[in-house]
């Protein structure tokens, strides 16, 4: 079985919450979610529950999507943040995608939401993937520049036609 993946909502409003989740759930989508809704619980929350995914409204009372984007931007940037919103403007969805959100879903438009949180994950995946290899590949060329440099003996790279490479 797979393990859940672990969601953290910022919302405020109850129904909303079950409609996100009940469409994560036709989704087919084996999730844990926790629900905040004000600044200094959705701060508790990053550290404590330690989401793979953040779903946030984009209005909140005293506490915005935005507002919330930029405490992840500092604290945990490689979590996905997908704004869930009421209508919102193009100008206003295009802003959010610029602040570094990953995606947003307008809720009349919900069944966009599973497909949305799946292609985070991917991408997630296909960061963390890009990013393992450019550190292996970082691991290798120091323990082959720590060859070259500290060999007693002379190296030399040629090609088929002994030319000295390096």
């Amino acid at each position: 079985m797979k393990s859940q993946i672990r969601i953290l909502i910022l919302e405020d409003e109850q129904f909303d919450i079950e409609l996100i989740e009940r469409q994560l759930k036709e989704e087919g989508l084996n999730f844990k979610s926790v629900t905040v809704g004000n600044r200094s619980d959705f701060i508790y929350k990053l550290e404590e529950f330690k989401p793979e995914v953040i779903l946030a409204d984009y209005k909140l009372p005293q506490f915005s999507g935005m507002d919330a984007l930029e405490v992840v931007k500092q604290v945990c940037p490689e979590v996905p943040f997908i704004i869930v919103t009421g209508s919102i403007s193009e100008d206003v969805a295009v802003e959010c995608l610029k602040a570094g959100a990953w995606d947003y879903v307008i809720k009349e438009r919900i069944l966009r939401l599973g497909a949305a949180v799946k292609n985070a994950l991917n991408l997630k995946k296909g960061k963390d993937l890009l990013a393992a290899a450019q550190k292996d590949l970082i691991a290798r060329e120091e323990l082959h520049r720590s060859i070259f440099e500290t060999a007693a003996d002379v190296i030399a790279i040629v090609d088929q036609n002994a030319v000295i490479l390096d």
